[in-house]
This record gives structure tokens, C-alpha cells and sequence, in this order.
């Protein structure tokens, strides 16, 4: 014969624990966290140095471009490039290299770069091209102009880097304003 089925016992269905929250975070994800805030910090600053860099290098230009558009004959375009590389590099290596002459002042300008576009180069026409009682060609003007832009934005840059590591400003072209002497 068949044995009486036992009472059902009072058993509920299993409940599973909560899924752990978000929150707070664990020790990783703060590191994480914090990694990520220092390197986002560190590329904003990196962008902002980049834009004011471009802004002054803009305004270099500008500059520039007004200096020149200000001289009209050969002698005068010579002279008033002369003068914006003496304005350079009187900011960027002090008043001792503005003062160079002749051969020394062509050195200067000459730099690092390999190819001595001022001492064996169109750049030769600055010792004598603002006297000269005949007139530059104006692919000779153009060659030097050439030469004599890309020196005056690394001295300007440079003077500028270094101003900026000092004290942080506005981004003006310190130094390198027209003064009257």
C-alpha cells in the first residue's frame, strides 16, 4: 500500500541579493577617475598655450605686414627690416646682440641654421642694401624679406616662449613695439 503523502513544508522561493550599486565607486574607478581629470587638465592647457601661441604669431605677422606696407622704396623696405630684426632680438637675447655689426650681426642672424642665409646668402644685402645708391632688384628685396620673416617669428617666439614662462600675460608683442630712440 501506498505511504501517506507527507504535509507540503512552508519553503518560499529563493531570493537573490541586490545587484551591487554604482556607488560609491570602487578604489580603481576613482583612480581611473582621477587619471583621467589630470590628463584632460593637462590637454586644455597644452590647447591653450597652442592658441595663444597661433594669436601671437598672428599678431607677428600683422605686425610685420604694417612695417613694411609703411616703406615704399627699396632702401626704406631694407632698412625697416633691419630694424624689426634688431627690435627681435633685442627682446629675445638682450640689448647686447642688437648692438652686433657688420659680419658678427649676420652670425647672430644666421643662428643654427645650416644653410647661413644671412652670412652666405641673400641675407648680405642687410649690411649694405639700406645705404646702397643703387637700387635692390625686387626678387633680391623678396629673397631677403623671406629670410629675414621666418628669423624675426623665431626670435619673436622665442623672447615670447620665455616671457610667457616668466609670467603669463595678455599675449602682447612685448617689447617689440616701435619706440623712438
Amino acid at each position: 500500500m501506498l505511504a501517506p503523502a507527507a504535509p507540503a513544508l512552508p519553503l518560499n522561493d529563493i531570493h537573490l541579493p541586490p545587484a551591487p550599486g554604482i556607488w560609491p565607486l570602487a578604489p580603481g574607478w576613482w583612480l581611473v577617475l582621477v587619471l583621467a581629470c589630470a590628463l584632460a587638465a593637462v590637454i586644455m592647457r597644452w590647447l591653450w598655450q597652442h592658441y595663444r601661441r597661433r594669436a601671437y604669431s598672428r599678431q607677428l605677422e600683422s605686425l610685420l605686414d604694417q612695417e613694411l606696407m609703411n616703406s615704399n622704396d627699396p632702401a626704406s623696405r631694407l632698412a625697416t627690416l633691419s630694424q624689426l630684426l634688431r627690435r627681435a632680438s633685442r627682446v629675445a637675447s638682450g640689448a647686447a646682440a642688437s648692438q652686433l655689426l657688420g659680419e658678427q650681426w649676420l652670425q647672430f642672424l644666421d643662428g643654427a641654421d645650416p644653410g647661413k642665409p644671412f652670412t652666405q646668402g641673400p641675407g648680405r644685402l642687410l649690411l649694405t642694401g639700406p645705404f646702397a645708391t643703387l637700387a635692390a632688384s625686387a626678387s633680391e628685396i623678396d629673397a631677403v624679406e623671406a629670410i629675414v620673416r621666418r628669423r624675426f617669428m623665431q626670435l619673436a617666439l622665442m623672447a615670447h616662449d620665455r616671457h610667457q614662462r616668466k609670467s603669463p600675460d595678455n599675449g602682447t608683442a612685448v617689447g617689440l613695439e616701435r619706440t623712438d630712440d
